[in-house]
């Protein structure tokens, strides 16, 4: 068994300490017939990461059984909780917000503030200009789009700035990913976490790059048109829905690989429709229980587990027999490099009475339906609201 007075005993670490906070650490050693094993683990949080475990072994005889190993985990687990509760948490500003493309320069507004955990979000940043490449590409013109960014502020555990950093990071991301599948639109971070001790994060009026007295708001040559500004809130069920992403591991991969299918979909659209599918093909495995070949171990029935996912959101037979043929599309792009949008079409592509166009179809028919469909397969997760798990049967 682990020794108890040894393995709750908190120390201050010289190694790890800065000029605001010394780094603790837990030392855990075993106990067998009344004698201290050899084998001992320390649990720190150095500055420069949170809860990193050393395993320092001093003349040990024997390698320990499964059961001390157990023990030993399960004493790691609890000095990590142990550290992460007594640190202090600090205060941090941020900016996040839309990221404008050619493919969507419609704009979007917070209407009211909200608060999700230990996150206040505010919609107080102030409207930016910002420049947008144009299509065909150029380097002589450009577009222009018209942003809403979101103050956020929050709390992140750490005995340092640099280790609080990383969770308030890892924070921001997880809420960027929340809110792109609820919108269905990209947003990102805009200006990374900093302590509000070294003052609030604020919107400029136009980003450092453009740098251009034309995108000043004052001299801004004509009116904005409020009218094709969407506004957005957050709905009832997102607070619950972050806990749910707190505690599991899946869910937040499939909302991060939809986040990047937004960021590329402009650009890439073969790129955005892998990332699409990977998001179904995830909710499909919190669906159906996971088929192994006998022989090399591989799952089974991937793409019939998808159609099947599908099913759930997409009801037109037309839309199915759409999405369920992408497959093989995203297998050819996966596997043989093909791609299918207006990657390989530097012009701009323009649709016509007279002819089809496949790269146009492509990127406004299937990759958008398919962007459409991983949205409320998310949303149902989110919700907690897909069916029991259960056994695939192949029909």
């Amino acid at each position: 068994m682990l020794t108890e007075e040894v393995a709750s005993r908190i120390g201050k670490g010289g190694a790890g300490a800065s000029s605001n906070h010394s780094s603790p650490f837990i030392e855990i050693q075993g106990n067998a017939n009344g004698k201290l094993t050899d084998l001992r683990i320390i649990v720190a949080a150095p500055a420069h990461k949170e809860n990193e475990v050393y395993i320092a072994y001093a003349a040990v005889k024997e390698a320990p059984n499964e059961s001390t190993l157990d023990q030993y985990e399960s004493a790691v687990a609890a000095a990590r909780s142990r550290i992460e509760r007594n640190a202090p948490s600090i205060s941090w500003s941020a900016i996040i917000g839309q990221v404008p493309s050619s493919l969507d320069k419609k704009s979007f507004r917070l209407t009211e503030g909200a608060r999700i955990e230990n996150m206040v979000l505010s919609s107080d940043a102030g409207l930016m200009i910002e420049a947008v490449q144009s299509r065909p590409l150029s380097l002589t013109r450009f577009a222009m789009a018209e942003t809403y960014p979101i103050k956020v502020k929050g709390k992140s555990v750490g005995y340092t700035w640099e280790g609080a950093s990383i969770n308030a990071a890892k924070d921001l991301n997880l809420l960027t990913s929340l809110l792109s599948t609820i919108w269905c639109q990209l947003v990102d971070v805009r200006e990374v976490p900093e302590m509000i001790a070294h003052g609030e994060r604020s919107t400029p009026r136009h980003p450092a790059w453009s740098g251009s007295a034309l995108f000043d708001r004052e001299e801004w040559p004509w009116e904005v048109d409020e009218r094709g500004i969407r506004e957005v809130t957050l709905p009832d069920y997102a607070s619950a829905a972050w806990k749910k992403l707190k505690k599991e591991k899946k869910l937040p991969l499939a909302l991060d690989s939809f986040k990047e299918g937004l960021r590329c979909e402009s650009t890439s659209p073969s790129l955005a429709l892998i990332c699409f599918i990977a998001s179904i093909e995830s909710i499909s495995q919190k669906i159906f229980k996971t088929n192994k070949c006998k022989t090399c171990e591989g799952r089974r029935f991937i793409s019939s587990k998808f159609k099947r996912t599908l099913d759930l959101v997409v009801k037109d037979e037309r839309t199915k027999n759409l999405l369920g043929s992408a497959y093989n599309l995203r297998s050819r792009t996966v596997h043989d490099g093909k791609l299918h949008g207006i990657e390989t079409t530097p012009l701009n592509p323009r649709s016509s009475f007279f002819e089809s166009n496949s790269e146009l179809a492509f990127q406004w028919q299937t990759v958008s339906q398919m962007k459409l469909a991983a949205q409320k397969l998310l949303v149902l997760a989110l919700n907690s609201e897909l069916p029991p798990r259960r056994t695939f049967s192949p029909e």
